[in-house]
């Protein structure tokens, strides 16, 4: 393990570190100080820690008052890569991401600039190697093995699901045409719902402008990811929830991701309950009986557009500690009967074209509600939410025949098996749950009581980042982000197609 006292004095950069190291596993011990008096302490009270300073301490830098110690630097512009080499500091040369600067401390040896001419520092003792990403293999051609025989569904509900879905289907191949001006909010006697100030996210200003300005955000794919299963209590609240906040702690170099979660499991949702967001804030109720008006008005659901500004400050509900936003289901369940498929429609159309999120995670019921296609049918990725039980199994396969019955993509599915516990003790092995469908599946999620207590504390259990469960979540991120998965199950053998006889 390498001792390191860190000297920076951007908050940002400060904060990205911190979140990395608690995202990832380094083999570092880092201890940031913001300024040089701070970085002397630290140094009297770890003798054997290497010294790093940024560019931006410059300035403030003694070397006199570190002599004997070993210092070493980065910089985030050329010209600070000048200013150490002119103070004759080691410099590791350009760096400009959390990501980058903790590669280049746990690398066997640390590669300098000096003069421009490269040199290496000797390794330290029993560097630990930081664990490398297994290459994906190529990816094959899903083959699609027999689901198992259950009852289908009817003739009168295959016809309402076809329509239904096609209709989602043909809204969102429809480009927005017009905006409409802000909406003002209704006045006490009218609503219980209060309208919230904007809070200003965790970043620099000069971020925050680049988040506000247009050019990038305007170009930049907004991803959406739904965590479905057609089987109740196999976890998918808990998966959904603890992506949305590891992902909103994660850093893409630059800044934290942006993220929203959608709770559309309308009629019973737990997001808010969950994560502690306010009952009293908030939720889509208030959102849908807007677009309601406008709908009665005249308006076609693509003309009807809400600017990031207006989401945050009137509809969405922000988690300060990590800057996660949420779309709160209804919180009393006689108000989800009046949201309608068009209105559910409006809300995630806006959250993912005009919210300027990196992610969007959709939490769905164990339905084939208008909440749940819509989400599922505007996703990029689909989690399939599978437990080492046949009757989810038979759920999930009914589910998945009649989306493949009505064209829908299901390339984009892929499975997550959730509370892992041993064979011996259910019938059933992971590997035959697996085999059971023709997706790879991404993540293997162990049975922990502590997801319980998260839940019921409305702490996310992520927080632990040395957690089991964190580390499996991570690998979720890790497809999320990058597209490639943790690992590559062998070839499906199809358990489910012929049931093993007792």
């Amino acid at each position: 393990m390498r001792n390191v006292i860190l000297g920076e004095k951007r908050h940002a950069f400060r904060n990205d570190i911190s979140t990395a190291l608690m995202l990832d596993s380094y083999p570092l011990n880092v201890a940031l100080a913001k300024d040089f008096e701070e970085l002397l302490v630290a140094a009297d009270r770890q003798k054997d820690a290497l010294l790093i300073i940024s560019d931006s301490m410059l300035e403030d830098f003694d070397s006199a008052r570190v002599s004997g110690r070993t210092v070493y630097s980065y910089a985030s512009t050329p010209d600070g890569i000048r200013s150490f080499q002119e103070a004759g500091i080691p410099c590791m040369g350009l760096i400009k991401t959390s990501s980058k600067l903790l590669s280049a401390l746990t690398a066997p040896s640390i590669t300098t600039m000096s003069n421009s001419r490269r040199q290496e520092t000797p390794p330290a003792a029993s560097p630990v190697p930081q664990p490398q990403m297994k290459e994906p293999e190529p990816e094959q051609p899903p083959t699609a093995p027999a689901m198992p025989a259950m009852p289908n569904m009817t003739q009168e509900q295959m016809a309402q699901f076809i329509q239904m879905f096609q209709m989602m289907q043909s809204m969102s191949q429809q480009p927005a045409t017009q905006t409409h001006p802000p909406q003002p909010l209704p006045n006490a006697a009218e609503t219980t719902v209060p309208k919230q100030k904007q809070t200003v996210h965790p970043v620099d200003d000069a971020i925050e402008r680049d988040l506000l300005a247009g050019d990038v955000e305007r170009n930049r794919k907004t991803r959406v990811v739904t965590v479905y299963a057609a089987k109740g209590g196999v976890g998918k609240t808990s998966i959904a929830t603890e992506l949305a906040v590891c992902l909103a702690l994660t850093t893409n170099g630059r800044r934290k991701f942006r993220v929203c979660i959608v709770d559309y499991n309308i009629d019973f949702g737990d997001v808010a309950s969950t994560l502690e967001f306010s009952e009293t804030g908030p939720n889509m109720s208030y959102w849908a009986s807007e677009i309601r008006e406008l709908l009665e008005q005249g308006k076609v659901p693509e003309e009807i557009q809400f600017s990031r500004k207006e989401m945050e400050s009137c509809y969405l509900q922000e988690m300060k500690k990590t800057g996660l936003f949420a779309l709160i289901a209804p919180i009393m369940h006689e108000d989800s009967m009046f949201i309608k498929a068009a209105e559910l429609q409006v809300m995630l159309n806006n959250i993912v074209d005009n919210g300027q999120f990196d992610y969007v995670i959709c939490d769905t019921g164990n339905n084939t509600r208008d909440s749940s296609v819509i989400a599922i049918d505007r996703s990029d990725y689909i989690l399939l939410v599978a437990t080492q039980d046949v009757t989810t199994a038979n759920c999930n396969a009914s589910v998945l025949r009649t989306l493949r019955d009505t064209g829908f993509d299901t390339d984009k599915i892929r499975l997550v098996v959730n509370s892992v516990m041993p064979s011996r003790e259910t019938g059933v092995s992971v590997q035959e749950v697996e085999e059971t469908f023709p997706y790879d599946c991404i993540c293997r999620i162990k049975r922990t009581p502590d997801i319980i207590r998260a839940n019921n504390l409305g702490r996310p259990l992520v927080y632990n980042p040395k957690h089991e469960y964190t580390k499996q979540i991570q690998q979720i991120v890790r497809f999320v982000t990058t597209g490639e998965a943790a690992y590559k199950d062998e070839e499906k053998r199809g358990f489910f197609r012929k049931r093993r006889k007792e």
